[in-house]
């Protein structure tokens, strides 16, 4: 009862809660429990209140066990800070470890992120080649295609040629036979007897004509085979 004014177990409360425990009837029933609470209360408070008188040997060996519940009670607390202690230590080798893990994590980041700029750096490289390659066709492509232009052109030129000098040899045959047959006519007129009264002279300077025109026609057909 020291600290009844906070825990509320006076005397009276005390008897209603441990009376029916310490004093049971013979025959425990629904009846008699009801029946004798009350006397049962009323005993048990009136032991607690004389308990110094009825036991004085007691009140040296209160302060005893006193005392060993609240060393118990220290024990208890010590022991349960003890466990506080190892249970932040335990909490802290988890965050150490967590944190270990952290770091080892960041640093594989670390290294992949390196690795994934080097290729970024590579891929620029290879992205500015293919550009610089592609530009270098394109200026290929376009000089081919000014040589293609300029040889289509030569082809059409040369068959404009092909055609006027096919056009020019034709002209030329025509021109060849005209000339022939002029030759031949020549040489009937010059194979004909020779008039009345043709000197000497005349009829040699007709001779020479016919044997010049004769060499002339056979030149020119040598000229063609």
């Amino acid at each position: 009862m020291m600290n009844s004014e906070v825990n509320k177990m006076t005397a009276e409360n005390l008897s209603i809660v441990f009376g029916p425990t310490l004093l049971k009837p013979q025959e425990e029933t629904v009846e008699t429990m009801i029946n004798d609470a009350t006397s049962c209360s009323q005993v048990v408070q009136f032991l607690i209140e004389n308990c110094k008188v009825m036991y004085p040997d007691q009140q040296q060996i209160l302060p005893v066990v006193m005392n060993i519940k609240t060393m118990k009670h220290k024990k208890e607390r010590e022991k349960s800070f003890i466990e506080q202690i190892d249970e932040l230590n335990e909490k802290i080798k988890a965050l150490e470890q967590s944190r270990s893990d952290e770091m080892r994590q960041r640093s594989v980041w670390e290294t992949y992120s390196q690795s994934m700029e080097v290729k970024l750096a590579a891929s620029e490289e290879e992205y500015k080649f293919v550009v610089e390659e592609r530009d270098n066709l394109s200026e290929s492509l376009s000089e081919y295609k000014g040589a293609r232009k300029l040889l289509e052109d030569q082809v059409l030129h040369l068959s404009e040629f092909k055609e006027l000098s096919e056009k020019l040899q034709v002209d030329f045959d025509e021109i060849s036979k005209q000339k022939e047959i002029l030759e031949e006519e020549k040489i009937k007129m010059l194979s004909t007897p020779a008039p009345a009264g043709e000197s000497e002279a005349e009829r040699q300077v007709r001779e020479i004509s016919i044997q010049l025109t004769q060499l002339k026609v056979n030149s020119e057909s040598e000229k063609k085979a």
